[in-house]
């Protein structure tokens, strides 16, 4: 008895997608991208997620008592791990320190109080997406 799934037509109508390659970015637009950023609080997130490698998720779960020193301590990484140690450059943490002292966030409050949809958006509206570098 033959599958009525295997004919032709139904193959052609449920055939998987090619996989899309995303364009990855050299340093230097990176950089641009960053450094074209206004606000303080988008420029440092950018800047987390670029220098140190960090996803936009381990970034909004960041609190000052995380900081240390030129490390960052993240209590809930994607990996599963309980902790997980993210080494930054100094004049990010400079920036980072000053941020948190500018706003006076408390040590057991998040640096960044947005909710992930924003971040997203705040992301992809940056100067990459909208030159079509996507």
């Amino acid at each position: 008895m033959k599958n009525s799934c295997y004919n032709a037509v139904i193959r052609k109508i449920f055939r998987q997608p090619p996989p899309v390659q995303l364009r990855i970015l050299d340093k230097d637009t990176v950089d641009e991208i960053i450094f074209s950023t206004m606000r303080g609080r988008n420029r440092i997130m950018l800047e987390l997620m670029a220098r140190a490698g960090m996803r936009i998720s381990e970034v909004l779960n960041l609190t000052p008592t995380d900081i240390d020193e030129r490390k960052l301590i993240l209590q809930k990484p994607k990996s599963g791990r309980r902790g997980e140690v993210v080494y930054i450059p100094g004049k990010l943490h400079r920036r980072l320190i000053d941020y948190i002292r500018d706003e006076n966030i408390k040590p057991a409050d998040y640096v960044f109080p947005i909710s992930y949809s924003t971040s997203w958006s705040m992301v992809h509206g940056q100067k990459v997406w909208q030159n079509g570098w996507d």
